[in-house]
């Protein structure tokens, strides 16, 4: 008699791609795969300086301000590996000193912040049905970041005494004060879930807020100060972890009530823009700790189960 059964496979399969991506000092814009540590220069035109880059993971596009030609342009990803490569102008005229780009893919809009002409304007993700958002009580706007969930666009606003956090719906309409405060010096934004993290340049003090009531509140009476926060330029928030670049470092720290540390990330030079590009695999299994160079952060891994 034949004895029948099964096999059982258990397979842990890391993400398919997750990069840290940002800006050297030699203005290429690198992409690093965390898993092998391999470096990809995606774009590199020492005859350009940048002045704002975006990604757009779902069609694979980069948007790229640069300060001489003063357009926004679209740039294909080839690969990896292999690279960008010019698609189109999108914003050809009307623009002066892009400092920041979001995407909407949702409503397939794109934003930008212009600091010389003192403007918020949208387009399609082509550059067709362009407007400007806002144009009055705005200087040196900056730091555009989209929260997807509410469907809010957060920007930063710097005066001569003080700088505020602005917000308004993703069509511009209810434009509103979001914190009910002012302070002296400029701020670097990042958005992570339901947190709104807000980090004052000028001394390293990290603030953050809770979005997930109808007005910002802050998530902690606390703050937090870390030294390398100072002259910060960009920030994003990985897992449990908020990575910020400042003058030639990157550190990252652990942002929780048992663990406040900060390490810094060897290697990374100096970068005027933090991006971060993750694709999970469907089925979510057991944690797994993936190291950025030799700093561990804790993600998910999949798992895929054969019968």
């Amino acid at each position: 008699m034949a004895l029948s059964g099964y096999i059982l496979r258990l397979f842990v399969v890391k993400p398919q791609e997750e990069f840290l991506i940002f800006v050297d000092a030699r203005g290429s814009i690198v992409a690093e795969e965390q898993h092998c540590f391999t470096r990809w220069s995606l774009y590199n035109n020492t005859d350009q300086q940048l002045a704002a880059v975006q990604f757009d993971p779902s069609n694979r596009i980069f948007y790229i301000s640069t300060t001489r030609e003063k357009v926004i342009s679209r740039y294909e990803l080839i690969g990896w590996s292999e690279g960008l490569r010019l698609k189109d102008h999108i914003v050809t005229d009307n623009i002066e000193k892009v400092t920041s780009i979001i995407v909407d893919s949702v409503n397939e809009r794109l934003y930008w912040s212009d600091a010389s002409l003192n403007t918020i304007s949208t387009s399609r993700l082509d550059g067709s049905q362009r407007r400007i958002l806002f144009t009055s009580d705005l200087v040196a706007p900056s730091n555009l970041l989209l929260d997807p969930e509410c469907r809010y666009i957060y920007w930063t606003s710097s005066g001569t005494d003080s700088s505020t956090i602005e917000r308004a719906f993703v069509n511009g309409t209810s434009r509103e004060k979001a914190v009910n405060e002012s302070d002296n010096g400029s701020f670097v934004l990042a958005i992570a879930g339901q947190t709104l993290y807000r980090i004052k340049t000028l001394n390293g003090v990290l603030r953050q807020y809770n979005l997930s009531q109808p007005f910002l509140t802050r998530a902690s009476d606390k703050d937090l100060k870390y030294s390398s926060l100072q002259n910060a330029t960009s920030a994003i928030k990985i897992d449990s972890f908020l990575c910020w670049s400042a003058g030639s470092r990157t550190d990252c720290a652990a942002l929780n009530e048992k663990t406040v540390y900060v390490v810094n990330i060897p290697d990374a030079p100096p970068s005027s823009q933090l991006l971060y590009h993750t694709t999970e695999n469907e089925l979510l299994g057991k944690t797994l700790e993936r190291c950025f160079r030799n700093f561990f952060i804790q993600g998910n891994v999949s798992a895929k189960l054969l019968l």
